[in-house]
């Protein structure tokens, strides 16, 4: 029996565990698995398919129906997954009942949603009114909808997972070493700061690709040797401007993969991999360390975690880690939401971060539009930078003004080589690193890329 299957077997036990009388459509929404897979599950364990009494062509009464005010909950929790059911007459979206049961939507996703309403006609009271020698009552009765919303949800990272993260950062806090104060440049009376966004997308930690066959070579050494060498490149060439802050958006595809088995998360495509897991993760670690520690020679740092389609849970650890090791330096902040989308803002600008995996460029706008509404609306440039392409795209959003240019989206390069099955398919694009530099004021000052081709050249010598 394979584990998947054993995990569905176990959870129908644990349900008819404390629901000895369940039948299979009702363990079925109560968990997730087909109500067929729950028949057989039941007959492979020695019990019967419905209990005693059940007919199959009975139409199922609607649930014990709820006066206004009063809210129910049911809640089911088995391992990484719960099964939430609330009844009310006034709670009608998703949103309401996760605000209501109180989910931290940082833990737990929505994976399903079934929802159900029925109108309930009841007496209410009964009203008595006497006029002269005559008394008259009459029934109150009012007719209200109840409303019932049954949500599915997983934990975004497991549990067992979470828990052994969290355990080994706070052993790392103990130890993370003390930074100086960063010498942050003043606030000019004029309001010019300017923000330096570091972007260096795409760069395939742990991937392998060999010149003869790609025309460039990659491994995890030359990786690392290009990104820091990239980095340090881009502080050299913006040391004339005052930079207030640097955002450095990480994930993106930083790693090559996600896991111990080498194929992507989704597709379960076959990786190109130099060398071994725990080889890559630790390579990765201590090369963003370095980044870090170079940036903070010019402004505090903030770390946006942007998760890419190769990477989302290396990523994530990478920068839970990285959150230990400058536990003690306040000049460096990092953003651990799941969320696949961020935003940060800078006097006029609204400067937005996506991989770009699953969202059509033209969408964009508007999603981070949504998504940012209050930032949005105070703001007068707006830009959303994305990756995954691995090539240089931009695209300008009209909406109103065709010369005002507020929303543009650029699709920035990859940092690195290219991989077997991506030379085959012809998927040339230029190798580079580019960074952004933003005025409160003045919001775009231009950008600076890094040929990372050279840089690689002079790393193999």
């Amino acid at each position: 029996m394979s584990v998947k299957s054993k995990a569905k077997e176990a959870a129908v036990r644990d349900y008819l565990r404390e629901h000895p009388k369940a039948y299979d459509r009702e363990i079925s929404e109560a968990t997730g698995i087909n109500a067929r897979t729950v028949c057989k599950i039941r007959h492979r364990i020695g019990l019967p398919t419905n209990p005693p009494g059940f007919h199959p062509g009975t139409m199922r009464p609607h649930p014990a129906s709820v006066k206004p005010g009063e809210r129910e909950m049911d809640e089911t929790l088995a391992g990484d997954q719960k099964c939430l059911t609330v009844k009310s007459c006034d709670l009608r979206t998703v949103e309401q009942v996760l605000d209501f049961a109180k989910i931290d939507t940082k833990i737990w996703r929505v994976t399903k949603v079934v929802t159900n309403s029925w109108e309930v006609t009841m007496r209410t009271g009964q009203t008595t009114r006497t006029d002269g020698d005559t008394t008259t009552s009459k029934n109150d009765v009012n007719t209200y909808t109840n409303f019932q919303i049954k949500l599915w949800l997983e934990r975004i990272v497991p549990a067992a997972t979470q828990d052994a993260v969290d355990s080994i950062v706070e052993s790392m806090k103990k130890y993370a070493p003390k930074y100086p104060r960063v010498i942050v440049p003043s606030a000019k009376p004029s309001g010019d700061d300017i923000m330096l966004e570091i972007s260096p997308f795409d760069p395939h930690l742990g991937m392998l690709a060999w010149k003869p066959e790609t025309g460039t070579d990659w491994d995890i050494r030359i990786a690392v040797n290009v990104l820091r060498d990239a980095v340090r490149n881009i502080l050299s060439r913006s040391g004339s401007f005052a930079i207030k802050r640097i955002v450095f958006p990480l994930g993106q595809d930083f790693y090559h993969l996600n896991s111990t088995e080498y194929v992507t998360p989704k597709a379960k495509n076959v990786l190109s991999v130099d060398g071994r897991f725990h080889k890559i993760y630790l390579s990765g670690y201590e090369c963003m360390r370095d980044v870090i520690d170079d940036c903070l020679q010019v402004a505090p740092v903030e770390i946006k975690y942007v998760p890419g389609n190769h990477d989302q849970a290396t990523s994530f650890v990478l920068c839970h880690a990285l959150m230990a090791h400058y536990d003690k330096c306040k000049h460096v902040s990092v953003d651990l939401s799941p969320k696949a989308r961020k935003a940060v803002t800078h006097g006029r600008v609204l400067l937005c971060f996506t991989h770009g995996m699953s969202e059509k460029a033209r969408s964009l706008p508007m999603l981070f539009a949504s998504e940012f509404r209050e930032q949005f609306s105070r703001c007068d440039w707006f830009e959303i930078h994305t990756g995954h392409l691995h090539h240089m795209k931009e695209v300008r959003i009209t909406t109103g003004d065709e010369h005002d240019g507020k929303t543009r989206v650029r699709i920035l390069p990859s940092l690195a080589s290219l991989e077997a099955y991506a030379y085959e398919a012809g998927w040339l694009h230029h190798q580079c690193a580019e960074a952004y530099l933003w005025s409160a004021r003045d919001a775009y000052l231009g950008h600076l890329s890094v040929n990372a081709q050279a840089e690689s050249a002079e790393t193999e010598k």
